[in-house]
């Protein structure tokens, strides 16, 4: 993407896969349907299994972007960004999972927080590899 006028030329790179976890059925319908986003369908049978319990839709959310993190990460995407719409345990939850961050790195963030690489009042500090501008999961390129 590029920015050029007369005063101001500037050229950056989108290089992170947004990642919005599913947190709720009815969130995830909404959203979706807002957005006109295609479904596989695997995705839409298991979630219409489990619609009316939270707790199933929440964990199959986190088994989800887990999943689909890691096979983004092993094909050579350079970063993550988690859009956690003031819900980000799914996010630290699979940030965990694929091993970005433990634990023991996870604070008690304000319910405003988003998943901000290096923000002082999220209460996560995360590895130099885990960084990617606002997102996460970055693994630095060659220099």
């Amino acid at each position: 993407m590029s920015i050029e006028s007369s005063s101001l030329s500037m050229t950056w790179g989108v290089n992170c896969a947004g990642i919005m976890p599913i947190m709720t059925y009815g969130g995830f319908k909404r959203m979706t349907s807002f957005c006109k986003t295609a479904i596989p369908s695997e995705i839409s049978e298991h979630l219409e299994k489990i619609k009316d319990n939270d707790e199933a839709v929440k964990a199959y959310g986190i088994e989800l972007g887990t999943q689909m993190c890691r096979r983004l990460l092993e094909a050579g995407t350079p970063g993550l960004h988690m859009y956690t719409l003031n819900l980000e345990n799914a996010s630290v939850s699979i940030l965990q999972n694929l091993g970005l961050i433990e634990k023991s790195q996870v604070g008690h963030p304000p319910s405003h927080s988003a998943l901000l690489a290096g923000h002082p009042s999220l209460g996560v500090k995360l590895p130099h590899r885990a960084l990617s501008g606002a997102g996460v999961g970055h693994r630095p390129g060659p220099n």
